[in-house]
């Protein structure tokens, strides 16, 4: 029923022996240009592996080879771990893997080696999975001779007591992972398969699942895929790296094909689109086996790949090994631009990023209450009794009162800020309210969110004349807001932040008005509009001064 419980679950959830063989998914005409030709290619999803990538098998074996991990395990048994720290040389999924793995046996440190040219997403998210990471400087794949290389720093720290240094590169555990699960799962799903092609990063893939398969059927075709010279992909290596390489899979590879990294992200995107997700070495070896398909189609050979000669299409299997979404940046980098759909109004990434709220957004009855009843000020607050309804003029505009009762100095009247023309302003606005007319405002304007070029115009009017104001250091006068208005803008700015007072903004619908307190906010300024703006509030008798 594939439910893993118990003390073992997580073990027993990586452990491949108490899962279903992994899916091989044959991919459609439209993902197959030699469909017609008779070929059927297969996609094996190493993705679908807990850790979503190919290198959480040899993770298990390799860790296994040194004693740190056994699959059935005692929870007694791995409280007794003596390895307290595994080390390895690798930048990716290996180490990622095995983290996750050894953690769940009781070894919480594990350090990777990586070079310092490795992205920033890559070594954020290795620093997620709680790995400890060491950096090295030159280049960023070494042979595993190098002293100056990362396969033999980790080394070094792995001749430490309680330290264990898998060496995925000359580790027989490594193909031993392959030619247990993955070329065994291969032979069972599909026993015809014909054709198999993987990507060469340390050898271990190919040598395992080949030497798993060609046990079966010593005549069938495997290709292994190296990265064209002087690019790169991340997992595969250049031929010439891996000439040093212990494991043996020369004497397994028949054809041996240098891709390009565009072919690879390309194919991977377009796999990803259909819904084979899967990364940039998945596109990789999937190049790997065209090139060879459409070599020996024009050679006329083709055919030949079908070793039992019975008329059945030929049966190629490629793999899936990891999924795209630390590549994503890459992608846009590699891939031509027209392969991306446009974006509509791609000028609003620029603009209008700061943060919103409704509760920023007041109603009518709700700004009528915050014009006649003032908030405290925060040092009388903690003093001053909150007073009745009484104390107040229910009607500003009756009285040139600006700022508290006399009877309660410490309550402050909210400011207003109305961004309508002069002349709509000279008409009609509410008493004490400061006109700072937007040019780009008129009563008959849509939304600014129905018109992405109005809100990208009156964004950056509005940034300008709130956000981008320089700071100015100035000694605010008393709770008047009379005082307020009179200040420069930058002045007024600077005491609404200290102060303790609200902002009243109005516009002639509150739809820019909104716009304008999520960037009075972003600039420190208690901000608020109201639904409607002046058209709803120029219908409450009493506050309304002409």
């Amino acid at each position: 029923m594939n439910v893993f419980s118990g003390a073992n679950s997580l073990i027993d959830y990586f452990n491949p022996d108490k899962n279903a063989p992994l899916p091989l998914v044959e991919l459609p005409p439209q993902l197959n240009p030699y469909y017609d030709d008779g070929v059927r290619i297969y996609a094996k999803m190493l993705t679908a592996l807990p850790a979503t990538n190919v290198k959480s098998l040899p993770a298990l074996s390799l860790l296994e080879s040194g004693g740190v991990i056994s699959l059935d395990s005692t929870p007694e048994q791995r409280a007794a771990q003596p390895i307290h720290t595994v080390t390895e040389s690798s930048s990716g999924s290996t180490v990622t893997s095995m983290a996750m793995i050894a953690r769940q046996h009781g070894v919480s440190k594990v350090r990777a080696w990586m070079s310092n040219k490795v992205s920033p997403t890559k070594s954020s998210l290795m620093r997620f999975f709680g790995l400890e990471l060491a950096l090295f400087g030159g280049p960023s794949q070494s042979p595993p001779q190098d002293p100056m290389g990362g396969i033999a720093k980790a080394a070094s720290q792995g001749a430490q007591p309680g330290v264990f240094n898998p060496n995925q590169y000359e580790n027989p555990a490594n193909p031993a992972a392959h030619e247990r699960w993955t070329g065994k799962q291969l032979l069972q799903q599909l026993p015809d398969i014909n054709v198999f092609a993987g990507g060469m990063g340390t050898g271990g893939t190919i040598t395992g699942t080949a030497t798993r398969l060609k046990q079966d059927q010593p005549d069938m075709h495997i290709i292994g895929v190296c990265v064209a010279r002087g690019d790169k992909i991340p997992g595969p290596r250049p031929r010439e790296l891996l000439e040093p390489v212990d494991f043996p899979w020369k004497p397994l590879v028949d054809s041996v094909e240098d891709v390009v990294s565009k072919d690879s992200y390309t194919l991977s995107m377009q796999l990803c689109r259909y819904g084979i997700v899967c990364g940039p070495s998945s596109g990789f070896s999937l190049q790997g086996l065209f090139q060879v398909l459409e070599r020996r189609k024009r050679q006329g050979t083709l055919a030949a790949l079908r070793q039992q000669n019975d008329g059945k299409p030929i049966q190629a299997v490629f793999l899936c090994c990891d999924l795209p979404f630390q590549y994503v940046d890459e992608y846009f980098t590699k891939c031509d631009a027209d392969m991306f759909p446009p974006i509509v109004n791609e000028h609003l990434f620029k603009v209008d990023q700061y943060a919103y709220s409704t509760s920023w957004i007041l109603d009518v009855a709700s700004a009528q209450t915050m014009l006649v009843y003032p908030r405290f000020a925060a040092q009388a607050a903690a003093t001053q009794p909150l007073p009745s309804p009484s104390d107040f003029s229910s009607d500003p505009s009756e009285s040139d009162s600006d700022t508290s009762t006399p009877a309660s100095p410490g309550l402050l009247r909210p400011a207003i800020i109305d961004l309508r023309s002069r002349a709509e302003f000279a008409a009609g606005h509410l008493a004490h309210a400061r006109n700072i007319p937007l040019s780009s405002l008129n009563a008959d304007d849509p939304s600014p969110y129905q018109d992405a070029v109005l809100l990208a115009t009156q964004f950056t009017e509005l940034n300008k004349r709130f956000v981008e104001q320089p700071r100015v250091e100035h000694q605010c006068p008393g709770n008047g807001v009379a005082e307020l208005n009179q200040l420069e803008l930058a002045e007024m700015l600077e005491c609404l932040r200290r102060s303790e007072r609200e902002v009243l903004v109005v516009d002639y619908d509150g739809e820019t008005a909104r716009l304008a307190v999520s960037v009075l906010r972003h600039a420190g300024v208690k901000a608020y509009s109201v639904v409607g703006g002046w058209g709803a509030l120029k219908g409450i008798g009493g506050i309304v001064k002409g």
